[in-house]
């Protein structure tokens, strides 16, 4: 049995997150439940579209990464490969949302409500 692919990964943690919401918004007594269900399906639909993005890119996970520009200079110094943006403990960033609707090209009725 074969490696699963990164986009069939996000998209099961997507749905996961997405079940999560729904039995988190159902519990009777819980004080914080429109907020929590709104985070974990604004979750949902970045997980959804960067498993979109990982899927038409062939599974290279770079697609999601934010390249670092702040490094950059003209000349000797500049890179010959692009580098991307790493937090504290090494990790590459990845793109939020927003810019994943935009690389997708959504209809802009779906992505006018974020602007």
């Amino acid at each position: 049995m074969g490696r699963k692919a990164k986009s069939d990964l996000l998209l099961y943690k997507s749905i996961q997150a997405t079940l999560s919401a729904i039995e988190l918004y159902n519990k009777p007594n819980f004080s914080y439940r429109e907020e929590s269900f709104t985070i974990l399906m604004v979750n949902t639909w970045e997980l959804l579209l960067k498993a979109k993005i990982l899927n038409d890119a062939n599974q290279d996970v770079a697609s999601v990464y934010i390249i670092d520009t702040s490094k950059r200079k003209k000349g000797w110094n500049s890179y010959k490969k692009s580098r991307y943006k790493k937090i504290r403990l090494g990790n590459f960033f990845a793109i939020d949302i927003c810019v994943a609707m935009s690389k997708l090209s959504l209809r802009k009725d779906l992505s006018a409500q974020l602007d």
